[in-house]
């Protein structure tokens, strides 16, 4: 799964790979828990592409998974950050999914909800 992952990636083709985790999560009735590297290679997209669209996609899959709520959070921020959207509502979603607001995830929080 994870080949294919960084295959679409590689081709700038993202809603390509949100479609294959909808489908596999579906099909699988699991949750997908991605291997780091796979978590880097997505985390790179966004601080290059401000696909604000495929980031929310991305982020209602990983936002259920845990160990992975803080990281779906950081990659949808860096995707608002890259495009120069803000959402003022990030703060409270951040909030009340009981994420430490802390270190780069501060960084990107000011930049699209400030104060």
């Amino acid at each position: 799964m994870e080949l294919f992952i960084i295959y679409f990636l590689k081709r700038g083709q993202l809603d390509q790979c949100v479609e294959f985790l909808e489908s596999v999560s579906i099909s699988k009735n699991e949750v997908w828990t991605p291997h780091f590297s796979t978590i880097a290679a997505l985390q790179k997209h966004f601080e290059g592409n401000g696909d604000v669209v495929t980031a929310h996609k991305l982020f209602s899959l990983l936002k259920d998974v845990d160990s992975l709520k803080a990281t779906a959070y950081h990659m949808l921020l860096k995707a608002y950050a890259a495009a120069g959207k803000t959402d003022p509502g990030f703060r409270g979603m951040l909030e009340e999914d009981g994420i430490m607001i802390s270190g780069e995830l501060k960084e990107l929080l000011h930049k699209v909800c400030p104060l």
